[in-house]
């Protein structure tokens, strides 16, 4: 093929960013590309960069084949390519899409379940998708987020008639298996799928909100608790989250760690304390081996109870469901033998319960955060808005927050404290590269995985005779697996799912190279799993999967 010798860029829609695409044309080959996913949440960026790199140089065309786990991102590199190859080639762009043929299309493709794919049927009309419902998916078995992708993420797509349309956060995976039905109907229908990445339209309006006493940057569990808290005291509050639907860590989990609760004793103790805090707390420090945050530690243990106590006597918050075959109230420490009764459960709604072992509980705090909006008529909160930066006056105080909601309007916000309860960094790139000097990739987890997961490390630990040790960050406590059978490695992680902050593993020795599909740990602590079902941390740059 003949091109015009240069340098031409193209940027597509990948899965969560733009895929950004530099290529380098002689006069009659590609001579140079450069990949840049770095905004792609997929742990198989590197493997993107790498092998689409490969391909494209060893192809000269834009006939790409995806890398497993990163289609999405995949995509996005082979349609800027295509544009990249047009504009060597000085073809000019269509504009007109490929006729489709009405009807309603039936498409099956995986999403966020592992027990089963999602499936949906698209009705196409005069070229046009009409209309898009899920018929069968198990996505809803393991948490709340498949239906706020159905309710928002459909109709989006709908009238914007684009593939380009965001995902909604929170339910992104959801979200990418409906919009991978609508493609895979799309080429069903006769259509070519990449002339429907179109881009969309987005709204440049500013809109100012003043004089809020507290704003609250993330509506997880501490955030709608603190929420509460400002609330209750009379602050006029405002609270925004970039996800379509309050979650968080707290509301995933099973039920928190309880110290000596008034009410929780006086319903199931017989009014007297169920556990030791001095012993708690030595326990705890013993574990850590500092003091450097003796304080917080002992704040924690000893505000445990107060807190639950109003939360329950002031919002609602109710843990009196019998689980994992035990009656409602207290149950054993994964820490201690002697602890038995350290955590409770909250109640179940309905007595549902996720596939992972979660009660159904969300309304909890939904209920909470909206008795505590209804605290004053000023009071607010909004969703799909995501905080961007501080405002500051003169001086550099912070007054505000900027944010943007997921339909380009921006939000200045102002108020006279900020409380930030957006939880960590760990899948901002930028901050973990000038704090940590890498990266870490997070991975959905859902019950299946966990066994999946549990037995292939477990039966390749068992071959080259590695011994490894669980470490609970939150239940301060080390489980040393003493054994390579899978019963052993099994056990404990399930035991663990309970856990309410992060569970890791430590490697008592070395982890082997094999060619390059695993990565060595060479005895440093790395977060490798989150019982919590809000995704498994690697601490590294490269993954631990086979390629």
């Amino acid at each position: 093929m003949k091109y015009i010798k240069g340098t031409h860029s193209s940027s597509t829609k990948g899965h969560s960013s733009n895929v950004n695409l530099t290529v380098d044309f002689d006069s009659d080959k590609i001579k140079n590309v450069s990949i840049n996913v770095e905004g792609e949440t997929s742990q198989r960026n590197k493997d993107v960069v790498s092998q689409l790199s490969a391909q494209i140089l060893k192809k000269q065309n834009d006939s790409l084949d995806a890398v497993t786990g990163a289609t999405e991102t995949s995509n996005a590199v082979r349609r800027a390519l295509t544009d990249c190859i047009k504009q060597a080639t000085g073809e000019t762009e269509n504009q007109t899409k490929t006729p489709l043929k009405d009807g309603t299309y039936t498409e099956t493709v995986p999403s966020y379940s592992l027990i089963a794919p999602m499936t949906g049927e698209v009705t196409i009309k005069n070229n046009k998708i009409k209309n898009i419902k899920i018929t069968s998916e198990k996505d809803s078995q393991t948490s709340p987020w498949f239906h706020v992708a159905e309710k928002k993420f459909i109709p989006r797509l709908i009238e914007s008639q684009s593939l380009d349309t965001n995902t909604v956060i929170g339910a992104s995976v959801s979200s990418g298996a409906i919009k991978a039905i609508a493609e895979k109907a799309i080429k069903d229908a006769g259509g070519n799928s990449d002339e429907w990445h179109t881009p969309v339209t987005k709204k440049n309006d500013t809109v100012e909100k003043k004089d809020f006493d507290v704003i609250i940057v993330g509506l997880g569990g501490s955030g709608i608790l603190s929420y509460c808290a400002a609330a209750k005291s009379g602050a006029k509050v405002f609270g925004l989250d970039a996800a379509a639907r309050i979650d968080g860590n707290s509301i995933s989990t099973s039920g928190p760690m309880v110290v000596n609760s008034k009410i929780q004793s006086k319903k199931y103790n017989d009014g007297k304390d169920n556990i030791d805090p001095e012993d708690l707390y030595n326990t705890w420090i013993d574990y850590v081996k500092t003091d450097k945050k003796a304080a917080v530690i002992k704040k924690a243990i000893y505000e445990d109870g107060p807190a639950l106590d109003y939360y329950m006597k002031n919002f609602g918050f109710s843990f009196d469901s019998p689980a994992f075959g035990m009656p409602a109230g207290y149950f054993p420490s994964f820490v201690r033998q002697d602890w038995t009764k350290e955590w409770t459960v909250y109640t179940a709604k309905d007595n549902k319960w996720y596939s992972a072992g979660q009660p159904v509980h969300i309304d909890q705090y939904q209920n909470a955060l909206d008795k505590a909006k209804g605290m004053n008529p000023v009071n607010d909160y909004q969703l799909e808005l995501a905080a961007k930066d501080f405002i500051k006056d003169n001086s550099g105080k912070v007054i505000g927050v900027k944010a943007v909601s997921y339909d380009g309007t921006t939000y200045n916000i102002y108020g006279k404290a900020v409380i930030l309860a957006s939880g960590g960094f760990v899948d901002n790139n930028q901050m973990m590269k000038d704090i940590y000097g890498h990266t870490c990739h997070t991975f959905g987890s859902t019950k299946a995985f966990y066994y999946i997961f549990n037995l292939f490390i477990t039966i390749f630990m068992y071959f080259i005779g590695q011994k490894w040790e669980i470490h609970c960050s939150w239940c301060i406590y080390r489980l040393a697996i003493k054994s390579h059978s899978p019963a052993s490695f099994t056990t404990c992680f399930r035991n663990l799912h309970n856990c309410l902050i992060t569970t890791t593993l430590h490697c008592t020795g070395n982890f082997p190279k094999l060619g390059n599909k695993f990565i060595i740990i060479n005895s440093k602590l790395r977060t490798i799993f989150c019982p919590r079902n809000c995704g498994t941390t690697f601490s590294s740059d490269i993954d631990i999967f086979s390629n």
